[in-house]
């Protein structure tokens, strides 16, 4: 028992220092702040395995072409005779009229002073396509619609 030197040091003092080791370890874990908590369960399932889709069958698409109607180009009403303004026209176009005259009457002309019948009814269909205006001759009230199909 009379030893003395390193190894009688760590014998006395080892249980000593062993305390003060867990001392320690329990103080930082009550001074430790609490993990986050996650108060969601998540529970894991496995994806469903995916299962080959049959060929689609192909749709057939109709592609409806734009639906052609008579749209108002030029409208003119008076009561008296003269020239209108110039009018542009497509391929296929109509006059249509409404006068109260026995006398009225109706020229087309173009722009380079050709005449085109009218015809005499209202309503008929033109084919002269480019700028044109219109010479009319009335002492009544009358209304005149340009109309162009597209």
């Amino acid at each position: 028992m009379g030893r003395t030197g390193p190894l009688r040091s760590i014998r006395e003092y080892g249980g000593v220092a062993a305390a003060f080791l867990v001392a320690l370890t329990l103080i930082g874990v009550a001074l430790a702040p609490d993990p986050p908590r996650n108060d969601r369960v998540t529970i894991r399932t496995p994806l469903p395995t995916p299962r080959p889709t049959p060929a689609s069958t192909p749709v057939p698409v109709t592609i409806t072409p734009r639906q052609q109607d008579w749209h108002q180009v030029a409208r003119f009403a008076s009561d008296r005779s003269g020239n209108t303004e110039r009018f542009i026209v497509g391929t296929k176009w109509r006059l249509l009229w409404d006068a109260r005259d026995d006398a009225f009457d109706l020229l087309v002309y173009n722009d380079v002073g050709g005449t085109i019948d009218p015809g005499a009814i209202s309503g008929s269909v033109l084919h002269r396509p480019g700028a044109h205006y219109l010479a009319i001759t009335s002492s009544q009230p009358y209304e005149i619609i340009v109309e162009d199909w597209r």
